[in-house]
């Protein structure tokens, strides 16, 4: 479990400010992870380096930047971070960047497991219709989402748009502050 404070795993400028503590993930494989002060990260090729992806113990997941100055842009790094498949709770905090990359896009595609979705302070201003067909998805949180303009919770498939999918097993869908 690696979750030392109640941020998560805080990274932290290193090497004479040339990289990060993000590196020290790179052999660990836990089943909590929480990275929390993203913002610090100081390139791509860090994010990387700790193969996300696949570290398949990972059944809960946080990404948290706290708000400072970011060396690399939001999207670039989260595009990098791509979560392992075996993810049932997923939070992003303060992710800054009105678009998501394609994994995140595709979710259903790369979170299958996903049960828990919950994002805070993010600018994005709709979420992907791929979170509908998530079959084990229960519990939705959208917090000081101000930009966020729309959310389906439904969406058609096949040609004639008459077949819908719903979030089905959708327990708790909250919204604060959006």
């Amino acid at each position: 479990m690696l979750f030392p404070q109640k941020g998560g795993f805080p990274v932290r400028v290193v090497d004479s400010e040339s990289s990060s503590s993000l590196v020290w993930l790179k052999h660990t494989n836990p089943d909590v992870l929480g990275i929390a002060d993203l913002e610090n990260v100081r390139s791509v090729e860090e994010a990387r380096s700790i193969r996300l992806m696949e570290k398949q113990r990972i059944k809960e997941l946080s990404l948290q930047w706290s708000g400072g100055v970011s060396s690399v842009e939001h999207m670039e790094l989260l595009t990098e971070l791509v979560p392992p498949s075996s993810v049932k709770n997923f939070k992003i905090t303060r992710y800054k960047d009105v678009m998501f990359p394609h994994w995140f896009m595709h979710i259903n595609k790369y979170l299958p497991n996903l049960v828990s979705l919950e994002m805070w302070g993010v600018l994005c201003r709709s979420l992907p219709t791929t979170l509908v067909p998530l079959p084990n998805l229960r519990k939705i949180v959208l917090s000081n989402m101000h930009n966020l303009e729309e959310f389906n919770t439904a969406c058609s498939i096949g040609e004639d748009g008459a077949n819908e999918l719903t979030l089905a097993k959708l327990e708790y869908l909250a919204y604060i502050t959006c």
